[in-house]
């Protein structure tokens, strides 16, 4: 029988599932906006916070997608301007909000839109070396 030596097995990039939002410019929200908003969109001089708050919703995504998925990438000019975590959603006249919160250390912020659809709403997964939380994982020694 003969022994293999000094093999590691391939260790395969996480698989992240996702949602992804394509934000317009900066506009005022509907008058009788469900999250109580006065603006929605991006612009560059808003705070992670107030960004997340202008995202993460009212959107027609599927239930089942978002309960599937663990991070939002908001996405404007295609290019990833804030990550997010989900923990949830809120239903409102037919569309979700995503409960979660802003992630402002991912390393998928200010990097192309990894499911790049002419779409403004996507749902897929992200092949990386991501962990599924958004942080880097650390890399084998070699």
């Amino acid at each position: 029988m003969s022994e293999l030596q000094g093999f590691r097995p391939k260790q395969l990039p996480p698989r992240i599932t996702a949602l992804r939002v394509r934000l317009d410019e900066s506009s005022p929200a509907d008058s009788h906006d469900p999250l109580g908003r006065t603006h929605v969109g991006y612009s560059p001089d808003l705070t992670p916070q107030e960004l997340w708050e202008r995202g993460r919703g009212v959107w027609k995504f599927r239930a089942d997608h978002v309960a599937a998925s663990t991070i939002v990438l908001m996405v404007h000019d295609k290019t990833v301007v804030l990550v997010g975590s989900i923990t949830g959603l809120t239903l409102h006249r037919g569309g979700l909000a995503i409960l979660g919160e802003p992630l402002t250390d991912h390393p998928l912020i200010g990097k192309p839109d990894p499911l790049h659809t002419p779409n403004p709403l996507a749902y897929g997964v992200i092949n990386g070396e991501v962990e599924r939380s958004g942080r880097e994982q650390p890399r084998p020694l070699t």
